[in-house]
């Protein structure tokens, strides 16, 4: 056997080892560039996913920070308001003396400021436009030995004192409004804050 053949197959089988490694070294250098685009992908949804979690977390801050501004803002509006309504309400009232429905109220209110008077006599002061009204209701509930004075300083209503003068019960509208302010308020910002049809 001569060289020539001995040296042929020597480069083939270099060759072949030669493309063999080349292979190997392809397959690595793409499990490599596999590994860092993976790697890369990994990170770069981490960093979004901590990105939206910080901007989430900034966004819902924003949002607290804007609602108590507008609460700061909007509660002394809707106290205002509430307070120009019931202002109006007390200008109202006296105004609303020679309303159809007055003398019910008035037998009403009367009625119900005796529950809490002892049985006997008692005073009355009364505005001058529910006294009549007030003297029939006293009569109904067998009272007629109040007596009823016209007060003008009273407003739309009644005060009435037990004869010794150890109970008062103001009877008037406006008493009943500002006692009732709070249960009102809650009623009245309700319309108000709720969208027109």
């Amino acid at each position: 056997m001569t060289a020539r053949p001995l040296l042929d197959e020597l480069r083939r089988n270099a060759r072949r080892e030669v493309e063999a490694d080349n292979v190997r070294a392809r397959d690595a250098a793409a499990a490599v560039h596999t590994a860092a685009v993976t790697a890369s992908t990994e990170r770069a949804v981490a960093a979004r996913s901590a990105f939206a979690r910080d901007t989430d977390q900034q966004a819902s801050v924003a949002r607290a920070d804007a609602e108590r501004r507008m609460n700061t803002l909007l509660l002394p509006a809707r106290a205002a308001a509430l307070d120009r309504v019931f202002a109006r309400a007390l200008d109202c009232i006296a105004a609303r003396a020679s309303h159809p429905g007055m003398p019910a109220v008035l037998r009403r209110l009367t009625l119900d400021a005796l529950e809490y008077l002892p049985d006997g006599a008692a005073r009355v002061r009364v505005a001058p436009a529910c006294a009549d009204v007030v003297r029939e209701a006293l009569i109904s509930a067998g009272r007629p030995m109040t007596s009823v004075s016209e007060d003008p300083t009273v407003s739309l209503g009644l005060v009435i004192e037990s004869d010794d003068g150890a109970i008062t019960v103001n009877a008037t509208l406006v008493r009943r409004l500002i006692r009732d302010r709070r249960a009102l308020a809650t009623e009245v910002a309700r319309q108000l804050l709720e969208p027109l049809p």
